[in-house]
């Protein structure tokens, strides 16, 4: 497998990493909303089982104070029939001794507690006191002996004791404690006593055989939601609501502890795909670099091997034409002007081809830098006095700012010589009909910009950094490896080269290189 392929292969096997995590972190979002639903359905299903054992408890107690409060009746009354059967045995023994009169009668029923005595004798005459306590002539009739009788209205309760021989006494006893005892221990009272305790709602009573019995419905009603659950009570129904409201309020709780929890999920699962994104993006940037420096390696290597096999072949004839020439313009007197004219081009030709040559041998041959520390200025100002008179020549105004926190910095003086030669060249050259140069030295942190600025750019304003490739010129004489060899010697030392167009054909170039 090539390098390349193993390249293309970790791409392809990372690039969806970040969108496997965050379907891992959706996959838990739904895995919480399952539990938060299952566990919803199970509160659901605990509440109703509570709500019917409290409403089956609540029954029952229901029913043994119902059988109590009967029981309590039928107790009441034997009493009541005991007390007034006693009290008409007095009332027959006294009458039978000395005939009551109605004063009497009145006096006895006061002193036994009684509403009222009424004696009727076998020929139907009739005494009574308190004269009209007893009125209820349309009933009277269905009143048994021995049997207490309540009175229409529930306002007394009444006792028929036959005389022998002799018709009968009716006693009455007054009923409105009794029946306050009676409404106490019934079960309107009950209800309304247990409404209201342990988040009980209401209870009532419906008439008729049980419909869903033991069934659990929540229902809507104006003091809220109610579980509503029904239980059969003899031959009635008995409706129970119980209240939701803490059922709810924890429903409500669990709910928003899951949206906090799937929310802190989804961020966590946003955030890491994020950076996990950002991480692979900066890896497969790297890997993309890294295969351009290396195809830039092999492509120099290659071209190294060229430029040796042009060097060893071309420049040995070139350096004998060059001494041929010279010598022949020397030595031969029978030359004319023009022979001598031709000559000089002819040797200027050669070096510029030699010139060609030093330049694609530098930029073809390994760089190891020498660092040592020294001021850059100094290595500015010699780069500069070469080219003085021909700048003043042309009519280029100079100038050259120095960087007032030190222009010391570490790296080959050298090959910073070449990087300050060639930037100047290409500025000279840039501007045949005047202009201007303007040098800078700025600090940039652990940085030193070694900025020149200059009029004649005629390259492609969409894209200046075109020329830094090798072989790129907008020069008719020049060789395209000017800048080429210039970014090669930056980023030799750690630095690296910008260029700007900061004006309509004003060409800047920003050369980085360590303080």
């Amino acid at each position: 497998m090539t390098v390349s392929d193993k390249k293309k292969r970790l791409i392809s096997s990372s690039t969806p990493a970040w969108k496997v995590t965050l379907l891992v972190f959706g996959a838990l979002v739904l895995v919480v909303q399952a539990n938060f639903y299952f566990q919803a359905r199970q509160a659901r299903n605990l509440f109703t089982d509570n709500v019917r054992e409290h409403a089956g408890l609540l029954g029952e107690v229901i029913r043994l104070n119902a059988e109590g409060a009967v029981l309590s009746g039928d107790v009441v009354r034997e009493i009541m029939q005991t007390f007034l059967l006693n009290a008409s045995h007095l009332i027959d023994y006294l009458d039978s001794v000395e005939a009551f009169g109605r004063d009497e009668l009145t006096a006895l029923a006061g002193e036994l507690g009684l509403a009222g005595i009424r004696i009727t004798a076998f020929d139907g005459s009739v005494r009574e006191g308190p004269p009209g306590w007893f009125q209820d002539s349309k009933n009277s009739g269905i009143i048994r002996d021995n049997t207490v009788w309540q009175a229409p209205g529930g306002s007394l309760f009444l006792y028929q004791y036959p005389r022998f021989k002799n018709g009968h006494i009716l006693t009455g006893l007054v009923s409105g404690r009794l029946n306050e005892l009676q409404d106490k221990i019934g079960l309107p009272e009950l209800f309304k006593r247990i409404t209201g305790l342990a988040g009980i709602r209401y209870i009532r009573l419906e008439q008729g055989p049980e419909r869903g019995a033991g069934e659990v419905s929540i229902r809507e009603t104006e003091a809220g939601k109610v579980a509503e659950t029904r239980l059969a009570l003899g031959e009635s129904t008995m409706v129970i609501g119980m209240g939701c409201d803490l059922y709810y309020g924890r429903m409500e709780e669990n709910r928003w502890q899951w949206m906090l929890f799937s929310g802190v999920i989804l961020l966590a699962g946003a955030l890491s795909s994020f950076f996990l994104y950002a991480y692979q993006r900066s890896h497969l940037k790297k890997i993309r670099q890294m295969d351009r420096n290396l195809a830039r390696e092999r492509e120099d290597a290659a071209l190294g091997r060229a430029a040796a096999a042009i060097t060893h072949e071309i420049r040995n004839p070139l350096n004998a034409i060059s001494m041929g020439l010279q010598r022949l313009s020397i030595e031969v007197d029978t030359l004319d002007e023009d022979h001598r004219a031709l000559i000089r081009d002819l040797l200027t030709s050669v070096r510029r081809t030699d010139r060609i040559i030093t330049d694609l041998k530098r930029f073809t041959g390994p760089l190891t830098p020498s660092l040592t520390s020294f001021p850059l200025s100094e290595v500015v100002e010699a780069a500069l006095n070469p080219y003085r008179g021909k700048i003043e020549a042309m009519g280029i105004s100079l100038a050259f700012s120095r960087s007032d926190f030190g222009d010391r910095i570490t790296a080959d003086r050298d090959y910073c010589g070449v990087l300050v030669d060639n930037l100047v060249k290409n500025a000279v050259e840039a501007q045949d009909d005047g202009g201007f140069i303007d040098i800078s030295l700025e600090p940039a942190g652990e940085f030193l910009d070694f900025v020149i600025r200059n009029q004649g750019f005629a390259g492609d304003p969409a894209r200046p950094e075109a020329l830094l490739e090798p072989y790129v010129t907008t020069k008719t004489r020049g060789s395209g490896l000017g800048l080429a060899i210039v970014r090669r010697i930056a980023e030799a030392h750690g630095g690296g080269i910008r260029l700007v167009l900061p004006g309509p054909g004003i060409f800047e170039i920003r050369v980085r290189l360590p303080r």
